[in-house]
């Protein structure tokens, strides 16, 4: 099942009364998640939106209006995650936006791996954080570090920054 959006009417919409209102069905997948042909709908409901959601051509010819751009690391290496170590991150945010909350996740190589992640609610205005790494009993093969970013109307971005050994 696929859905095309009329993004044009979605803002037209939006210039008439500063709203939108988005009809959803939940389905019942019937076990079988490959198949959509026996999904049964099991309800449905509107909700308003004060804002459409962009359209990806926006979000790629535009990055830079909803994304925050870290500033600090530009990157890292894994070296700087130390078991009971602090991991400084900073960064911009595009006119508009406040910060949400950033996040640093790490894991293991091997058939096991193992994953820890570590999560910082921030300040709305914040610039910059010093996430707390806790202590870990691996070598780390991977990581990544998020930082979520919302409009005034709640949309959320998430920017991210990663590395592997």
């Amino acid at each position: 099942m696929g859905t095309t959006l009329d993004y044009a009417a979605m803002d037209s919409a939006l210039a008439r009364d500063g709203k939108l209102t988005y009809a959803f069905t939940l389905y019942d997948d019937n076990n079988t998640p490959s198949d959509p042909s026996d999904d049964r709908a099991m309800g449905s409901y509107d909700d308003v939106l004060t804002a459409a959601p962009y359209s990806p051509n926006y979000l790629q010819v535009n990055p830079a209006a909803v994304f925050a751009t870290f500033t600090a690391p530009s990157s890292f290496l894994l070296s700087t995650l130390i078991s009971g170590g602090r991991l400084p991150i900073a960064w911009t945010l595009p006119a508009g936006m406040r910060v949400d909350g950033a996040s640093v996740q790490w894991w293991s190589a091997g058939t096991s791996p193992t994953h820890i992640e570590v999560d910082k609610d921030l300040d709305p205005a914040a610039t910059g954080a010093t996430i707390e790494l806790g202590t870990f009993a691996f070598t780390p093969a991977g990581a990544i570090i998020f930082l979520e970013a919302e409009d005034r109307y709640g949309r959320e971005f998430v920017s991210s920054i990663w590395t592997n050994s």
